[in-house]
C-alpha cells in the first residue's frame, strides 16, 4: 500500500507542474509584435521550465524503480513545453 501511495504522488506531481504550466502560459496577442511584448515572452520561459526542473528533481530524488519511471516519462512533456517557449523567444529577440 505504502508503494502505491508513491506512484500516486510522483504522478500527483507531473500532472500538477504541467497543468500549472498550461494554465498560466501567458497568451501572445497577434497585433503588437512579440518584440513588443518580451516581459511576457520571458515570464513564458520561465514557466516552461518548471516541468524540466521538475523532472530533473525526480531523477536526481528518485529512491525506486516507480520515480525513475515517472522522471523518463515527464521528459517528453518538459521539452515539449521549452521547444514551445523557445520558439517565441527566437521570435522576440
Amino acid at each position: 500500500m505504502r508503494q502505491e501511495g508513491r506512484v500516486v504522488s510522483f504522478l500527483l506531481g507531473v500532472v500538477l507542474v504541467n497543468l500549472f504550466v498550461a494554465l498560466t502560459c501567458p497568451n501572445f496577442v497577434v497585433p503588437p509584435p512579440l518584440a513588443a511584448q518580451r516581459p511576457k515572452v520571458v515570464l513564458n520561459l520561465i514557466l516552461c521550465t518548471l516541468p524540466l526542473i521538475w523532472t530533473i528533481c525526480v531523477l536526481i530524488w528518485r529512491r525506486n524503480r516507480i520515480g525513475w519511471i515517472v522522471g523518463i516519462i515527464n521528459v517528453v512533456p518538459a521539452v515539449c513545453w521549452l521547444f514551445y517557449a523557445l520558439r517565441f523567444v527566437v521570435a522576440a529577440f
